[in-house]
């Protein structure tokens, strides 16, 4: 397997807290990998690290030359005036290509695929935001807490779409929700800050 991102001794801090302290791992290809810890230990800071939008005090960050990226903010960071298809079709290659339409059918908003982001429901957006990170050819998806705001039935669908999406990356997924894991085999636990993962 491919190592896509490694950190090597990575030294963060914010406004004087060290939120990571020689953090080292290398996140390979096909590897799905949990990030847990209570909220301000740099679980996202340790995703933006990853993909280069934060950059590290000491240390340093390895990345496979080529690597892609494709990112589930905790915010949903949609276009509100293009509809839900048009937002995912932004990052496919093939303009004409029918994956918007199908990925929003699966994960139960096929309905509003031709509505403006602007007049969704908030797990409508999540949804939208989901499938466009699923959509785009990346070699490394980084969740950070995907599933927040959708209710027990819908984040169960969701989960199964996501599942053969999955494959073939380097998959960091931030979460404070332990269940998640529970639909997955063969999964890395890291946890950051006080809280051990197990």
């Amino acid at each position: 397997m491919d190592a896509l991102v490694t950190f090597n001794a990575v030294v963060k801090s914010f406004d004087g807290k060290r939120v990571l302290d020689g953090f080292s791992h290398s996140f390979m290809r096909g590897t799905l990998t949990f990030i847990e810890g209570p909220s301000g230990s740099g679980k996202t800071t340790l995703l933006r690290l990853a993909c280069g939008l934060e950059t590290p005090d000491g240390g340093g960050i390895d990345r496979l030359a080529g690597v892609r990226f494709s990112y589930v903010f905790q915010e949903d960071r949609l276009c509100e005036n293009l509809s839900a298809a048009a937002n995912v079709r932004l990052v496919c290659s093939d303009r004409k290509s029918r994956l918007p339409e199908e990925l929003l059918e699966r994960l139960g908003i096929g309905d509003r695929s031709s509505t403006a982001v602007k007049k969704l429901s908030g797990g409508e957006k999540r949804r939208v935001a989901l499938a466009r990170a699923l959509a785009a050819s990346s070699d490394v998806l980084l969740l950070d807490e995907p599933l927040t705001g959708l209710d027990g039935e819908t984040r169960e669908r969701v989960l199964e779409v996501m599942k053969p999406y999955l494959a073939g990356r380097a998959v960091l997924w931030v979460t404070h929700d332990r269940d998640e894991r529970r639909s997955f085999d063969g999964y890395d636990v890291i946890g950051v800050g006080s809280q051990d993962p197990e």
